[in-house]
């Protein structure tokens, strides 16, 4: 009879590592932080910059948190003894609008209007609308951080001495917003 109930419990024990243990984890991603910053391509000399060597460089930071654990906390064995598992990664909260702005007239673009129009997104090399950003910023993968960078779209008519801030809504309604130094953009 001991051996029975010992064999029992070993088989069940192992069939816990062999069949749940394996199991995909997934995981909800939320944007947590963000961090937006200008820099001079031509020198790292911030204080003025020549409008084609201007780039806005923004860097997120997303949370990781285990579905499993706000559904289920009972488990019978830990998932590290699992030899391979996949993990699905689901963005929560996504972001709706991106927009950047400055505190200046630019562009004969009043301070606080959208200056989307004026910069592209540089990713990979190729040059997008700056709402394609979302595409990337609401990808189902893991992330610890991205990062993205702007540029300008086309040459300044005058100098112009600023502050950008980029405003990333999200679907819940909450809104995140950072500005960078005051830096002089000149147009020659």
């Amino acid at each position: 009879m001991i051996k029975k109930v010992t064999f029992s419990f070993l088989f069940f024990c192992l069939l816990e590592v062999l069949v749940v243990s394996c199991c995909k984890d997934e995981y909800n991603l939320y944007l947590t932080s963000i961090n937006f910053t200008v820099e001079d391509n031509a020198d790292f000399d911030i204080t003025t910059i020549k409008y084609e060597d201007l780039q806005l460089n923004l860097f997120l930071t997303y949370e990781t948190e285990l579905t499993y654990l706000k559904k289920e906390l009972s488990r019978l064995s830990n998932k590290a003894y699992a030899t391979s598992c996949d993990e699905t990664y689901i963005v929560r909260n996504k972001a709706s609008q991106v927009k950047i702005t400055c505190d200046a007239t630019f562009q004969n673009i009043e301070a606080g209007n959208s200056l989307n129009e004026l910069f592209y997104l540089n990713h990979n090399g190729t040059l997008k609308a700056v709402d394609r950003v979302l595409d990337y910023i609401n990808q189902d993968n893991y992330y610890y951080g991205d990062f993205y960078q702007f540029v300008l779209a086309n040459p300044i008519n005058e100098d112009v001495s600023a502050s950008f801030k980029i405003s990333i809504s999200l679907e819940n309604g909450e809104l995140i917003e950072r500005s960078t130094v005051t830096t002089t953009i000149t147009a020659e």
